[in-house]
């Protein structure tokens, strides 16, 4: 008996972290059709994978919920995108009824005759809806500039606390 429940124990931890792996890879195989849907302009695939109530947060503090999103998309549907995205050191932490994407999206294109790349951390929180895994968060933070993080450490080498 005690040999069963053993077993039991063991199945239900492999099933479990099965299952948080497969919720893993779902939510990543959407998360580039989320950034196809940006690159197509695809309205529809958009407002498919956004959840409700969806906001995503950019760099410069300004702030774009789903309707705004699917707007955007939708004034330029049948234009083509001149956008590449994609996602490098992406991590994936799964969570019931929620998976956590943190890494970097790369924003490549043209400007005249230079191409030109832009990258950016985010993290997305994508949760499970009646609909299926959806993104309900976004948020976009600029990495430093090269030779920023060197500076900023050689101008506060020097300083000292005072306590007053």
């Amino acid at each position: 008996m005690k040999k069963t429940l053993i077993f039991l124990f063991l199945l239900c931890l492999g099933l479990g972290a099965a299952a948080q792996q497969s919720a893993e890879q779902e939510v990543l195989a959407l998360e580039r059709q989320w950034l196809d849907a940006y690159e197509q302009n695809d309205a529809a695939a958009m407002d498919r994978i956004v959840a409700e109530g969806f906001e995503i947060r950019f760099p410069q503090g300004n702030v774009q919920n789903k309707a705004a999103l699917v707007k955007m998309v939708r004034d330029h549907a049948g234009k083509p995108g001149t956008t590449k995205l994609y996602t490098v050191q992406t991590v994936a932490t799964a969570y019931p009824g929620t998976v956590i994407l943190r890494g970097i999206v790369v924003s490549e294109f043209m400007v005249g005759a230079e191409k030109r790349q832009v990258k950016q951390y985010y993290t997305d929180t994508w949760v499970r809806t009646e609909k299926g895994w959806q993104v309900a968060a976004s948020h976009l933070t600029d990495l430093p500039k090269p030779g920023a993080a060197q500076k900023a450490e050689s101008s506060t080498a020097g300083a000292v606390k005072k306590e007053g």
